[in-house]
């Protein structure tokens, strides 16, 4: 029964610091959580403002660029302008795609983490409660151990008094006995 006890307890103890561990990961993945949320965000506000600013001041397409060149270098610096634009603007644009797929990940993973949590606080519970069912079993087999020993020590003292008293019963029989022989003689 103690090995019972013994292999309950290690088992709830490893649940346990399953559960610490499984929790600082997930305090873990909540702060890298936030700091995605946090840059996609700000990466959403930043194209927001480049929109904002191009419907603003125009955006210069490249036949607008041909057409108000005054040469050829201008025509060239010009489209080389927007083309580097138009890279910048798709990098953001990428690296915001990047950002909203990493937060999606993440938050995933976290709702896994939080699941999986759950589920080995609930396979904690459920040692626990063996290990109070087994030790309230014990509790009672040691109770009615007591109530046997208790007993058993009753009958033990019953017996032992039976005993003296047969033996001072035949000690007086005996001496009463030696007694009238002694008399008759």
């Amino acid at each position: 029964m103690m090995r019972k006890i013994e292999r309950e307890n290690t088992g709830l103890l490893q649940a346990g610091q399953d559960l610490v561990v499984a929790g600082y990961a997930g305090l873990a993945g909540t702060v890298k959580l936030a700091k995605a949320k946090e840059e996609e965000e700000k990466q959403y506000e930043d194209m927001k403002l480049r929109i904002k600013y191009m419907y603003e001041q125009g955006d210069a397409t490249f036949f607008e660029t041909m057409v108000d060149s005054s040469s050829y270098a201008d025509l060239v610096n010009k489209a080389e302008y927007v083309k580097n634009v138009h890279d910048y603007d798709r990098d953001k644009l990428n690296e915001y795609v990047e950002t909203k797929n990493e937060v999606q990940t993440l938050k995933t993973e976290l709702e896994s983490g939080q699941a999986e949590m759950e589920s080995m606080a609930s396979e904690m519970e459920t040692q626990k409660s063996n290990l109070e069912g087994t030790l309230t079993e014990m509790k009672s087999q040691i109770a009615d151990f007591d109530a046997q020993l208790a007993q058993a020590e009753e009958e033990a003292q019953v017996q032992l008094e039976e005993l003296t008293e047969e033996s001072d019963t035949s000690a007086n029989v005996t001496d009463t006995s030696s007694d009238n022989n002694s008399q008759s003689s």
